[in-house]
Parts: structure tokens; sequence; C-alpha cells
């Protein structure tokens, strides 16, 4: 949320890579909060604490999201083509006929 008020001063490019930094990141510390033992005494991983299952529905709700967006994404139509502009021709001074009896006229 942040980088949305410097997304023209970062560019397309790095905020980009930023964005899928975190996703990377995100994906560390959901392994790190789920694998680690909060009383660090070596004891079996329950996967059913509190702590963890707190950790396990962020994590699904976030793997939801990007699937959701993922789906989403999948069902626009391609991106146009940018073609580059061309040179704008030399405007012609004069009279511009208004109707087509001018334009028959001359």
């Amino acid at each position: 949320m942040v980088t949305s008020y410097f997304r023209r001063e970062l560019g397309r490019r790095k905020r980009k890579a930023l964005h899928f930094t975190a996703y990377g990141t995100a994906a560390l510390f959901y392994v790190h909060g789920i694998l680690t033992d909060p009383n660090l005494k070596d004891q079996p991983i329950d996967f059913l604490d509190a702590e963890k299952v707190y950790v396990e529905l962020c994590m699904l709700l976030v793997i939801l999201a990007v699937v959701l967006r993922v789906r989403w994404q999948l069902r626009q139509p391609p991106p146009r083509v940018h073609r580059p502009k061309l040179p704008r021709l030399p405007v012609v001074t004069g009279a511009v006929p208004t109707s087509p009896r001018e334009v028959r006229k001359s």
C-alpha cells in the first residue's frame, strides 16, 4: 500500500518486482511460523496450536486471494498492442469547406 504513493517515482518494473518479492517473503514467514516450536523445546509440531492455526488461516486466505486474482486475470481480454505514434501532419491554413457545395466548387 505504501508503494502506491510512490507509484510514479518507482516505475512499473521496480514496483512489480517489489510486490512479487513480498509474496516470496510472505511464503517464508508462513513456513517459519508453522514449523517453529513456540516454546523452543524441540517438541514435535502441533499444527492445531492456536497460533499455528492463525498463521495457517492467514496463509490460506492469501493463497485464495492469489488464485482468485489469477482466475480473474485469465478471463480478461488480451491487452491491446501499443503502436508508436505517427508524426502529425502539418496543419494547412486557409478556408476549410464546411458544406458539400463548397467542396464541389473547388
